[in-house]
């Protein structure tokens, strides 16, 4: 039996038409992360940010609610190296091909590129603008995963690769042009452990469940940085929704939970400091999907540094 063909793609038409300006990591940057029960693999920067959930969150066909799916037991790993910012999550899903499906309702408008290898179906999404951001969807037997790549400069060889280092069933979905990755060592999925998160709640506005449009002086206050040319600032790739729970929705809470999330330049998330909150599990629903968030680090003068970012998450009962 032959194996089915490797997909050969481009993603960003300008990527490798010149030298990169960024060196190539040694391989004592890069660990290789599996997980043998789909046999899919792929290279992720050693200094990992991990996160999981296992409650996932629900889709649906905004044309057609009977068809939903749930996305649960979440493994999300995330990093950044050479200016390019990488992740993968991988969702457990009872029809996964069904699923795939359901999360393409998320890029409405945006030309969707569909392959096949094997078994496995795939999807891919590319924005492009003043930065660039390829998404990937391969959807196996039990699992859907979701493998992200974004960078400034769309002549970073970084993305390319990063997508060429996956593996599912032996085969090679991507090839690119670029110096192709040597890893230090090999991890399962299971061995990888979350990275911790500094939840603090001591910043917490006494006394305001919901702020209005006069209450924001409420808030403790950031102070503004003054315009800097060479200042580019964070760029959010991923904001997973906050849903209710069942006892939020059955009490009737409503309102919102202000959050603010120090984003680290190595890709991590350090600290979500909640600002105001709700009652009913509310916050700890908004803590779990914030931990998710994906994004470009902020940079002075090329180099990358820590910034944060204020958040904002609605609850209201229609």
């Amino acid at each position: 039996m032959t194996r089915p063909q490797a997909i050969l793609l481009l993603a960003f038409p300008f990527m490798g038409l010149f030298a990169s300006a960024y060196p190539q990591a040694s391989k004592d940057d890069w660990v290789r992360i599996q997980n043998p029960k789909d046999d899919f693999s792929i290279a992720m920067p050693a200094d990992l940010y991990v996160t999981s959930d296992k409650e996932g969150f629900t889709k649906s066909n905004p044309k057609n609610s009977m068809e939903t799916a749930d996305f649960t037991n979440i493994r999300s790993l995330s990093g950044v190296l050479n200016s390019c910012s990488m992740y993968v999550e991988v969702y457990k899903v009872g029809h996964p091909k069904d699923g795939l499906d359901l999360l393409m309702f998320d890029h409405s408008g945006v030309q969707i590129k569909v392959y096949k290898l094997g078994k496995v179906a795939i999807r891919q999404v590319i924005y492009a603008s003043t930065y660039y951001h390829v998404i990937n969807y391969f959807a196996t037997d039990s699992s859907v995963y979701v493998v992200g790549a974004a960078v400034r400069d769309p002549n970073n060889t970084t993305v390319g690769s990063f997508l060429s280092s996956i593996r599912i069933n032996g085969n090679q979905p991507f090839h690119f042009d670029g110096e192709a990755i040597k890893e230090s060592n090999t991890l399962t999925l299971d061995q990888v452990k979350d990275t911790p998160v500094d939840v603090v709640e001591d910043l917490v506005v006494k006394g305001e469940k919901n702020l209005g449009k006069n209450d924001k002086k409420a808030l403790p206050a950031v102070k503004p940085k003054e315009t800097d040319p060479d200042e580019k600032p964070y760029i959010l790739l991923q904001k997973p929704k906050a849903v209710y729970t069942e006892e939020g929705r059955n009490k009737n809470e409503q309102g919102s939970v202000t959050v603010r999330i120090t984003l680290l330049p190595d890709g991590r998330i350090e600290k979500i400091a909640v600002l105001t909150k709700l009652k009913y599990g509310l916050v700890e629903n908004v803590v779990r999907v914030a931990r998710r968030i994906k994004f470009i680090p902020a940079e002075r003068n090329g180099v990358a540094h820590e910034s944060q970012i204020t958040m904002q998450y609605g609850f209201a009962i229609y």
